[in-house]
């Protein structure tokens, strides 16, 4: 999934004005890699952590191939947009699941 940026960031001396979340291929040790990561920055905020904001934008930079600090300097409306994509995937692969 593309996402433009509406405020591109720079990362080593280039302009990011995309970010490519890569879906396709997240599995079951990304999101323990994720949870991992959530819990040992401190943040407790959600008793399941990759449903947090912090986690969502971890798995972003899992997904993108960026790094979190990368996310989280992100201007707070493409922060929301490129989180709320992720929180939809998540959330809709737990549903499809369920249901399915």
């Amino acid at each position: 999934m593309e996402i433009k940026l509406n405020k591109p960031i720079e990362k080593d001396g280039q302009k990011i004005e995309v970010i490519n979340l890569n879906m396709e291929g997240f599995t079951g040790k990304d999101v323990v890699d994720i949870e991992r990561q959530v819990r040992l920055s401190g943040d407790l905020t959600n008793p399941n952590p990759i449903f947090s904001q912090y986690g969502f934008a971890v798995a972003a930079a899992k997904m993108s191939g960026l790094i979190v600090d990368d996310i989280l300097s992100l201007d707070a409306a493409d922060f929301l947009l490129v989180t709320t994509k992720v929180s939809h995937f998540l959330y809709s692969t737990v549903l499809t699941a369920e249901i399915g």
